[in-house]
């Protein structure tokens, strides 16, 4: 690991990456789901640039954009990146960590409603004040 000037460098650890997102203010990542959900429980800000031609990434961008979760930047751009380090912080979302709602389902066999299963599971999703009211403006 090294400094230069106001960027730490570190090597490729998965322990150390895990403290680093516990420690940092926010996180500059691409549109993938899970960086952006370990981001989103620990309740730091982001901004998230969507790979080129990875259109999963960019409904990504999109959702949380349109929930106030994250700063999209589709272009590497030092302005955004300075408005971003100013900007406050995420509110944490809890997301379930039980699997037994899933192992269940599994066990019953039953594979014909999973939408029975998804709603089961988001119900367990508790969001910050802030994103509620968002979600319920966007009807979803």
């Amino acid at each position: 690991p090294y400094r230069k000037d106001n960027v730490s460098w570190h090597p490729i650890s998965k322990p150390k990456f895990r403290e680093a997102l516990l420690n940092s203010a926010g996180v500059i990542g691409n549109g993938g789901f899970e960086l952006s959900s370990e981001a989103l429980k620990l309740g730091k800000k982001l901004l998230i640039k969507p790979l080129h031609g990875q259109f999963e990434q960019y409904s990504n961008v999109k959702m949380l954009t349109d929930l106030g979760l994250c700063s999209p930047m589709f272009q590497l751009d030092t302005d955004t990146v300075e408005e971003w380090l100013f900007s406050s912080e995420n509110e944490a979302i809890s997301f379930p960590d039980d699997p037994a709602i899933l192992i269940d389902w599994i066990k019953a066999g039953d594979f014909s409603n999973p939408l029975a299963l998804c709603q089961r599971v988001w119900q367990q999703v508790k969001f910050g004040s802030k994103t509620q009211e968002r979600l319920i403006k966007l009807a979803i």
